[in-house]
């Protein structure tokens, strides 16, 4: 196939023929030299022809095609699984840099090239995060599609204009000009419909999490880890693109999302995915920048807050959890779970009680775990915002619920 290229082009697909060849094309039409990138396209089973649309490019681009093995069976059973998919294009892939996007990204004709860019000189390795042009599923740019089909990526940004609901639902932090490195939800931002990244880099972090199956959450996961490795979250205006409008069925959506924000929790026990579970909207980054915010706040004031002398006068018995719980208990208290959101707290705890690194709004314990929860007026500072939440998991995981404090 040539010489190695720079950029390597991966593009899940799965029944979607038309905006495939719409992706296609416009990858064809690239500023950038056809020898400097080559494509990837990973089928997950289609039955649409779409291994003929690639056939029609080979002349045009540099391009390779896999058909995964499954079968209408096995994706009725299972559900798509792009994190598979994605991942299958990553082994094949030969360039240097990965540029993820989605049959249905129209990029504009410099967006190879401004990915690129963003990868050159020294320093910290990037992700990029691209600009794209109609991502509000629900609400999308009216004729748009009439405007794709007619005519080019350029064409639907000159019509989409600054009207809001053709804008990328990130727009205020591309607008802002601020990097997004500072933000604390960072990783919320990270959406492989236009994102790329050093190729030793996703190989380092294991690639997309397969068990994240269906609707969302696997690019933002993604990103979490990343971020959390020292990789720096890049936001590139020049390296845009438009998606294809579609309406997606919402309560597939829904049920996908849910599953799927609670393997995200599974993997990363801590009191920021917590709060992002709990918020349960994939694109309200004020929300949780406001509450972790709120979050880091509170967690400093309640850092030398002792709450043995409100326990010492709570009668409990049996299996015991304790919500906001510090590190440690009144003497003669049975074994108690304890869950806080202080780590280092949690670290100081003694032998003998488990800990859970949590705020106490999803705290991945069992149902009805415990005889008695008690909850402490290490919470305080975020009941007016939680409680309710607080007292719903309380009697989720418990019998008998005690707040031991004067909210």
């Amino acid at each position: 196939m040539g010489g190695r290229p720079e950029l390597s082009v991966v593009i899940p697909t799965y029944n979607r023929a038309e905006r495939l060849r719409y992706t296609l094309h416009s990858l064809a039409a690239q500023s950038l030299p056809a020898e400097a990138f080559e494509v990837v396209v990973v089928d997950d089973g289609s039955t649409d022809g779409s291994d003929e649309v690639v056939d029609g490019f080979r002349s045009r681009i540099a391009v390779q095609y896999t058909r995964l093995d499954r079968d209408e069976a096995d994706i009725a059973a299972n559900g798509y699984c792009v994190s598979r998919v994605r991942n299958a294009g990553l082994a094949l892939a030969r360039g240097a840099v990965i540029v993820f996007v989605d049959s249905g990204t129209l990029p504009g004709r410099h967006f190879l090239a401004a990915h690129r860019a963003e990868h050159a000189g020294s320093g910290p390795p990037r992700a990029v995060i691209g600009y794209t042009y109609g991502t509000h599923k629900f609400r999308p740019f009216p004729g748009l599609q009439d405007v794709l089909r007619n005519g080019s990526p350029e064409d639907a940004v000159t019509a989409i204009g600054d009207g809001p609901r053709g804008l990328d639902l990130r727009h205020d932090v591309f607008a802002s000009g601020e990097d997004p490195a500072r933000l604390a939800g960072a990783w919320m931002l990270f959406w492989t419909a236009n994102a790329s990244l050093p190729a030793r880099v996703l190989h380092a972090a294991g690639g997309f999490d397969e068990a994240f199956r269906g609707w969302g959450y696997e690019d933002a996961e993604l990103g979490y880890r990343l971020i959390g490795h020292g990789v720096r979250l890049t936001a590139s205006r020049r390296a845009w693109a438009v998606e294809w409008p579609d309406r997606p069925d919402l309560t597939v959506v829904q049920r996908s999302a849910a599953r799927n924000l609670d393997v995200f929790l599974s993997r990363h026990r801590q009191p920021a995915i917590e709060l992002y579970a709990s918020i349960r909207a994939r694109h309200l980054l004020p929300a949780f920048e406001r509450d972790h915010a709120e979050l880091q706040r509170w967690c400093e004031q309640a850092r030398g807050l002792d709450v043995r002398p409100e326990l010492e006068i709570a009668a409990v018995s049996g299996r015991v959890c304790v919500l906001g719980s510090g590190a440690a208990l009144p003497p003669g208290w049975p074994a108690a779970t304890l869950v806080d959101f202080d780590a280092g707290l949690l670290a100081r705890a003694p032998w003998g009680h488990p800990t859970v690194h949590a705020i106490g709004l999803r705290t991945g314990l069992p149902d009805a775990a415990f005889d008695v929860v008690v909850l402490t007026s290490r919470l305080r500072g975020l009941w007016p915002r939680w409680g309710e939440t607080l007292l719903a998991e309380a009697g989720r995981i418990g019998g008998t619920v005690v707040v031991a404090f004067e909210p």
